[in-house]
């Protein structure tokens, strides 16, 4: 599920799903954090590593 609030001037997406870390970032726009909690929701659904969730230490 994705949650979107206000903090300060700038606007923070959160999505939080069984099975993957919590996931976070800053936009300047309420539509930019939906539109990027939607993505983020879709990628999950569909199964695709979620770039911000894939380790990059080897």
């Amino acid at each position: 599920m994705a949650y979107i609030k206000e903090r300060g001037a700038y606007w923070q997406a959160e999505v939080r799903r069984k099975g993957y870390k919590p996931t976070y970032r800053t936009f300047d726009t309420q539509k930019q954090a939906q539109q990027w909690a939607r993505r983020i929701e879709a990628e999950m659904d569909s199964g695709l590593p979620i770039p911000s969730l894939i380790s990059l230490s080897p």
